[in-house]
């Protein structure tokens, strides 16, 4: 199994990880990748901007691959991984997502552009853990969504 987290690196203990839409004792002991930029390279595997596509891997001030759109994963071959969790937090959630009953509004900012890239590294019959729900990939053009409240995500009251 090769599993991929997004937004996180290895510095933080277990028990300080929020923002794990499924349980973090399921991927937390087991390896993984894990991709983040405002982290350097001891702590983490890919020092990306997973969401507005600049590598830090190489150079301090980064390539931007944004004229190529959001969400362009430069660092991840295609079907590649059999898990990817989503640890970003709600930064790049649609800003009406948290609060709105509306379904439509409960998605990613530029959510085509991730769907895409996900169905491109996923492997057949790998999962995307979202805030939203659980993607699987069936086959290399269909994602099914099923949209569901995971076991995670702990949020602190202000």
């Amino acid at each position: 199994m090769t599993t991929l987290i997004l937004g996180h690196s290895r510095h933080y203990k277990k028990q300080q990880i929020r923002c794990s839409p499924i349980d973090v004792k399921l991927w937390y002991d087991k390896p993984f990748k894990c991709v983040d930029f405002l982290c350097d390279s001891a702590t983490t595997d890919f020092v990306y901007d997973i969401y507005r596509s600049i590598d830090y891997r190489f150079d301090e001030r980064g390539i931007s691959y944004g004229d190529e759109g959001f969400w362009v994963w430069k660092f991840a071959e295609d079907e590649s991984y059999d898990i990817i969790i989503d640890c970003i937090g709600s930064i790049y959630w649609d800003h009406r997502a948290k609060w709105s009953t509306n379904e439509e509004y409960k998605k990613y900012k530029n959510q085509d552009k991730l769907l895409e890239t996900i169905l491109r590294v996923l492997k057949i019959n790998g999962k995307f853990y979202s805030y939203f729900g659980i993607y699987t990939k069936t086959n290399d053009k269909t994602l099914l969504f099923e949209r569901k409240k995971l076991d995670g995500y702990k949020y602190i009251d202000y």
